[in-house]
């Protein structure tokens, strides 16, 4: 173990990036916008562009000691932002990641997306601002194989967030999140899972019966048994009880096929496919509400309260592109539960356009003379419309438009980003589960210069 360790710092690796972002947003429609798709500068989860010049400044560090089955990986991400974002400066990420082997531990502060949606991914995705954090699994543990036949690889994912949200009904909320996939030859399946609990006046598991209810949802929404009770303080009293037992889970199953594998070379060098289908509810034979609704045989469960993402994206020598569609159930409202809202300061923490919503996202780049990039971008959605309200107006925002990069040389990268935005009804609510529209259209812009030098 010893040698090992020592033998590590002959191949450790040390690196350097300063980076700068000056975007000015014009702010016709509304005063400011999250920032949802940055080819060039990707690293901005949970960033929001205000009215007129924004500037973020960071310099991102990076150690690494290892290689790719036995190391040790840290990344360290302060930032200089104005105007404001958490405060004028702070440390945007820190995170340390342990490999030994198909077991990884991770720790500190980071994002994490649970499918592979690449613009949306409906649980848990990098639109969230990094958040602390402790899990592990294991990654490509190799199934056994019969005959010519292998069962493919399993990797699993396990741990915790502790969420930053000062205005949550039960501040500062934590998150259980899990993840499973098995992938075999060309496809890949898995299910993943995300719970909220606890914070600063929420449930906490004390005994061994409440961690078992916490993992099964069993007590989820446990508050409707009390709906039949006619006396209205007896009712009351009943549903105080339950709701201070409360806890929200979602859950989603998730594939990837992978055509490059089962299609010739020449044609693709990558071409994938992917879809994610998800409920911000879990109806159960074991929960205490449900057990009357569903029965345990032949199927136990189902999803409530859908939601879907499928896209494609592929790379042909110099071309890339990518392809994506999302849809929310209009009927009730996706993360949007009473106690545990699956929000983080106003944003959500899966999708960007959250309930209500369908969302058109493609990304095209070519790449030339080896060391230039061009690439366009094009984003849709509508939200807040019901089916069952017709007098609803509806938000609607169009995005579009190009950017470019230029390696100036082989640590140095110059880059320019225009986007055009047009809105109608935009909302201006500052909660993200309510909507305030400003009746009318809207034409607005931003344009965005990137510098990074590497060392």
């Amino acid at each position: 173990m010893l040698f090992s360790l020592l033998g590590y710092f002959f191949i450790a690796q040390l690196g350097v990036e300063f980076r700068t972002n000056s975007t000015f947003f014009s702010g016709n429609a509304k005063k400011s916008i999250f920032l949802q798709d940055q080819i060039l500068y990707p690293s901005y989860e949970g960033f929001r562009l205000s009215r007129g010049l924004n500037i973020f400044n960071s310099v991102l560090f990076f150690f690494g000691a290892g290689d790719e089955k036995n190391g040790i990986k840290i990344l360290a991400e302060p930032f200089v932002s104005f105007p404001r974002q958490e405060s004028n400066l702070f440390l945007h990420r820190f995170s340390t990641h342990l490999q030994y082997g198909v077991l990884y531990l991770s720790g500190g502060k980071d994002t994490l997306s649970l499918g592979p949606g690449i613009h949306n991914s409906i649980l848990l995705s990098h639109n969230l601002s990094p958040q602390n954090h402790a899990w592990g699994g294991i990654k490509n543990l190799r199934l056994p194989c019969l005959g010519s036949f292998c069962f493919g690889d399993i990797s699993a994912l396990g741990g915790i967030l502790f969420v930053d949200d000062a205005r949550a009904k039960y501040p500062d909320p934590n998150f259980l999140v899990m993840r499973f996939d098995w992938e075999i030859y060309f496809l890949r399946l898995g299910a993943s899972r995300i719970i909220a609990f606890g914070g600063k006046g929420g449930v906490k598991p004390k005994t061994f019966q409440d961690y078992i209810d916490l993992f099964t949802a069993r007590l989820e929404n446990a508050s409707g048994l009390c709906r039949d009770i006619q006396d209205e303080a007896e009712r009351r009293k009943c549903e105080e009880y339950w709701l201070s037992r409360d806890t929200n889970q979602a859950a989603e199953f998730f594939g990837v096929v992978d055509f490059s594998k089962i299609i010739p070379s020449n044609i693709f060098e990558e071409l994938f496919g992917y879809f994610e289908y998800a409920g911000d509810d879990i109806v159960a034979c074991w929960q205490v509400e449900d057990v009357h609704i569903i029965k345990c045989f032949p199927i136990p469960f189902r999803l409530a309260v859908n939601g879907w993402v499928v896209g494609f994206g592929g790379k042909r020598e110099n071309i890339s592109f990518n392809a994506e569609y999302t849809w929310f159930n209009k009927s009730r409202p996706f993360y949007a539960h009473h106690n545990y809202p699956l929000s983080v300061k106003g944003i959500y923490t899966g999708a960007h356009t959250g309930p209500f919503s369908d969302d058109v996202w493609f990304r095209f780049s070519y790449s030339f003379f080896s060391d230039m990039i061009f690439g366009f971008r094009f984003h849709f959605f509508r939200r807040w419309k019901r089916d069952n309200d017709s007098s609803q107006v509806q938000e609607k925002v169009f995005e579009f438009g190009p950017q470019f990069a230029v390696d100036l040389d082989d640590s140095t990268t110059l880059g320019i980003s225009f986007v055009l935005y047009y809105f109608q009804n935009p909302d201006l609510s500052s909660s993200p589960f309510s909507y305030q529209p400003k009746l009318g259209n809207f034409l607005d812009f931003s344009l965005s210069l990137l510098f990074s030098y590497r060392y």
